[in-house]
């Protein structure tokens, strides 16, 4: 059919009796149709007729059915001119018509009549890379088959592979149709956008929730309006002037990680490495992507995020979107979604998953999980995601971060040389609360009891903690705190009599009485960056106890040892966060103490570099890959 407009000289378009005037003259007076919208261009029409008194322009020509039908669309478009009657004037439309409208109608918007795709009348071409590009452009046209929604403007592709491969067959039904059709777009095409299009929930009974609803006239109206610009930016813009960030970052996850830099003190998360492009190279997303003949399942590669914990709180509109607020404990996920998801999450049902195709940016899926293994439903798409976290404050001028992910080899290669580590680089002040530790592995059976804990098995971390301190400084937990007793030598050097420095004799300190008598105690973590705890140190004085930062014992008083105490809760927080690493790892690892502590002294082995080790605990962060089947 399509050829057969391509080598017509013109189309002569027929809208009705009732706005076309009989004329005597064989020629009537022509003129370009843009001036029907421009004002140039009057209709004469007789007395009583319907639209005597009405502004006719071209906005209300584009109204009429005969434009709303699917299959006059390569009428218009293949063929190289249109003549349309209206009243007793012939208005005619070639290639230049939509210079000459928006010369003569400043301003003119196609999108907002009834039929955008107008604008390419006479074109003989649609601009459009690929068929889904070609219905979203005429989705708004309507056909009594559904079917022909897509065997209607299949003559306007451009690439003459792609109309080969796409032939109509009404021996098809029109589930089949549309299914087969997408799996096109997605797995043939790589066009993941098709993703923001699901019906989700919605779809048509036995359909799959990954395929357009085609039975909706709005779900048609969506595909046909045109992306909005500048979501993310706005997106975020909205979350930071509607929501308290209390210095807190506000995240994102770009499709491209950013460029792998060399690791340094100065590097507060530690997190440099190009996981999520390391993740896709090894299990790009259309790896062995199918579509099962028989069910419709789509099987892909998509990396889990973590698991919906709560009721997304809707916060407001920006636009088509709506903005969700999933809260954790500490941490807080804001998504861009169409669908009203706080009605219809169910949270610890349904997970967030990320589609990575690269360059083509990110696709985020809410998944609800079925029975069968790694089988999951589509039940909403998001546009954009965002993750606002303690985990790093914000740099000056900057309101969006990327979210770094790094892969579990490069942390385990980063906590075991602080492990294997000097103590006075990688300890510093945390040998207040392990005196006698050389290195981090001396303190690393600490964690054994964290982790029992939290799994609710024994030993717990008192008994854990305890085990790591040599017994001769008689460590015991009396009352919730730390007891620990050092001998005075234990402080080496504390005031040799006087060290001769740039011309002065000074008194030589040693740092580790620091570590007990400061206002504060830096503690460091594993990536080298450090926060400040109030000093819990307490020295025991004849009968009562005594702080170390505000009243610290004078040398005479302590040359027979010293007795400190410490809340043991304090203990606890101070060596958790010192641990924090070990417990990413371990959260990647999903393994036992011993499986983590095997890892950490072998070292990691290559397939590590393509699992992720997020820096977020909150929701159950994962960054596992794996195909996952839509159904």
């Amino acid at each position: 059919m399509g050829l057969i407009y391509r080598r017509c000289s013109r189309v002569i378009v027929y809208l009705g009796a009732d706005l076309i005037l009989s004329s005597n003259d064989s020629f009537p007076p022509r003129h370009r149709l843009h001036e029907l919208e421009g004002g140039s261009t009057y209709l004469q029409l007789p007395n009583g007729h319907p639209l005597q008194h009405t502004r006719f322009n071209l906005r209300e020509l584009l109204k009429r059915s005969y434009f709303s039908r699917v299959w006059v669309i390569q009428e218009l478009i293949l063929s190289p001119r249109a003549i349309i009657r209206v009243g007793g004037l012939d208005f005619y439309a070639d290639p230049l018509l939509p210079t000459d409208l928006a010369a003569a109608v400043p301003g003119w918007q196609w999108n907002s009549t009834a039929a955008p795709w107008v604008q390419y009348t006479a074109q003989r071409a649609f601009p459009a890379t690929d068929i889904f590009e070609v219905i979203r452009l005429t989705s708004t046209s309507r056909a009594s088959d559904p079917r022909d929604k897509v065997f209607g403007v299949l003559g306007l592709i451009q690439d003459e592979t792609q109309r080969r491969a796409l032939q109509p067959n009404y021996s098809l039904s029109t589930q089949h149709v549309f299914i087969g059709l997408l799996a096109h777009c997605i797995i043939n095409q790589k066009a993941i956008h098709v993703f923001l299009y699901a019906a989700g929930l919605s779809a048509p009974a036995a359909s799959p929730s990954w395929v357009v609803d085609w039975t909706s006239y709005e779900s048609w109206q969506r595909i046909s309006a045109i992306p909005e610009s500048n979501v993310l930016e706005r997106a975020a813009d909205f979350i930071v002037e509607n929501i308290p960030t209390d210095g807190h970052g506000l995240y994102y996850l770009p499709p491209k990680s950013p460029p792998q830099v060399p690791r340094s003190e100065s590097d507060s998360e530690g997190y440099t490495s190009n996981w999520f492009a390391k993740a896709s190279q090894r299990w790009p997303w259309d790896l062995n992507s199918v579509v099962d003949v028989d069910t419709g399942q789509l099987s892909l590669y998509m990396t889990r995020l973590c698991a919906i914990s709560s009721q997304p709180i809707l916060l407001g509109k920006l636009g088509t979107l709506s903005i969700f607020e999933v809260r954790g404990s500490s941490t807080s996920l804001y998504l861009a979604a169409r669908e009203p998801l706080e009605a219809i999450c169910r949270p610890e049902c349904d997970h967030l998953f990320i589609l990575n195709s690269g360059d083509s940016g990110l696709i985020c899926l809410v998944l609800r999980e079925l029975d069968l293994p790694r089988a999951y439903k589509i039940v909403a798409p998001c546009q954009h995601l965002f993750i606002q976290s303690g985990i790093g404050q914000w740099f000056a001028g900057q309101k969006l971060l990327p979210l770094k992910i790094d892969s579990l080899y490069a942390q385990v290669e980063l906590v075991r040389s602080r492990l294997d580590g000097n103590r006075h680089r990688h300890l510093r002040a945390l040998c207040s609360f392990f005196p006698g530790a050389e290195n981090g592995w001396d303190v690393f059976p600490a964690f054994r009891g964290i982790l029992n804990e939290q799994n609710g098995l024994s030993p717990g971390f008192d008994v854990s903690y305890l085990s790591c301190i040599n017994e001769r400084f008689r460590p015991r937990i009396v009352d919730g705190f730390l007891e620990l007793k050092l001998g005075s030598l234990y402080f080496g050097l504390f005031y040799r009599p006087y060290h001769y420095t740039n011309g002065n004799w000074e008194q030589w300190e040693d740092i580790k009485w620091g570590y007990y008598s400061s206002a504060d105690i830096d503690i460091p973590n594993m990536k080298g960056s450090g926060v400040y705890f109030e000093n819990p140190w307490e020295w025991r004085r004849k009968n009562d106890w005594a702080s170390m930062s505000s009243e610290p014992p004078k040398w005479g008083s302590i040359v027979s040892g010293l007795h400190l105490r410490a809340p043991i809760e304090t203990v606890r927080e101070i060596v958790t966060f010192w641990l924090t690493p070990v417990a990413r790892i371990q959260h990647a690892l999903k393994g036992s103490f011993d499986e983590l502590e095997a890892l950490l002294r072998q070292g990691p082995k290559d397939e590590h570099h393509f699992l992720g080790c997020p820096c977020i605990f909150d929701f159950g962060f994962d960054g596992s890959t794996y195909q996952v089947h839509i159904m």
